[in-house]
């Protein structure tokens, strides 16, 4: 059985501008990310070095 349109909410007012300013400022951020093939999370990076050293230097 199918939603009534009514049910849903609805974003209006400040709320609904700010939304889609920070939708907007993160689909930007994206594009740029992959326009310059950055990672996303350089602490990410950063973790995943350490882990790396960290295993180079075990006997596993």
């Amino acid at each position: 059985m199918a939603l009534e349109i009514t049910t849903i909410p609805v974003l209006t007012g400040d709320v609904a501008e700010k939304f889609e300013a920070q939708a907007t400022k993160a689909y930007q951020n994206m594009l740029e990310r992959k326009k310059n093939n950055t990672p996303r999370r350089s602490s990410y990076e950063k973790g995943m070095n350490l882990v790396k050293e960290i295993l180079s230097h075990s006997n596993l």
